[in-house]
């Protein structure tokens, strides 16, 4: 018994337990083949999913950053860089925890700015913002939540980001699981940054 790509569904690889001298003349699969192979791929997406949690899971979650405040975003600078005026009017540059996505000037580094910029416009460029730590530059790195969603998600929704899951790893960020959840998606159905990848 062989593991043999038998179909593609959705640009899915649907993948089938069958016996390899069959393999040598010409078939199709059944509609419900093609199904369940589609369910199992999905499913590994979940197990892969669950098994970051579980580490998680095991580990003393941290309190949110006492020090969180909310602002309104003046700049986005790049998909991950953000200019957030404070309620004193001071200006806070910002660069998003645990996010890697293109600049601009790279493929789909301007995609990345407009799907930052258009989130945080739709809800009216008001975040709040919790700092995670700080860089040896002065450089505030944070989480930012605008309309109940943080950032990092939503770049990784879009395709547009990777999660640094070594990051998430020693800061003990739960959060990061479903963040990287997504990621897992795009990556399989190559999607934004992984699209043509195969090729």
């Amino acid at each position: 018994m062989n593991l043999v790509p038998s179909a593609s569904v959705d640009g899915l690889i649907v993948v089938a337990m069958l016996p390899r001298a069959w393999h040598k003349r010409p078939h199709s699969l059944s509609a419900n083949t093609i199904r369940h192979g589609v369910m199992m791929h999905r499913a590994m997406i979940m197990i892969r999913s669950f098994a970051f949690l579980l580490v998680f899971a095991l580990l003393p979650i941290p309190s949110l950053a006492t020090d969180s405040w909310q602002g309104k975003v003046v700049n986005v600078l790049d998909g991950t860089a953000l200019d957030i005026a404070k309620p004193d009017g001071q200006i806070e540059r910002i660069k998003l925890y645990a996010v890697i996505a293109p600049v601009p000037g790279n493929p789909l580094g301007d995609d990345a700015r407009r799907r930052t910029t258009s989130w945080c416009y739709q809800w009216g460029d008001v975040a709040e913002v919790l700092p995670v730590y700080q860089e040896p530059t002065g450089q505030v790195v944070a989480r930012v939540i605008v309309g109940q969603e943080d950032l990092a998600g939503v770049l990784a929704k879009a395709c547009l980001a990777s999660i640094n899951m070594r990051t998430c790893r020693k800061r003990e960020t739960v959060e990061c699981v479903s963040w990287h959840a997504w990621e897992l998606q795009c990556r399989d159905e190559q999607k934004g940054l992984w699209a043509n990848k195969a090729q």
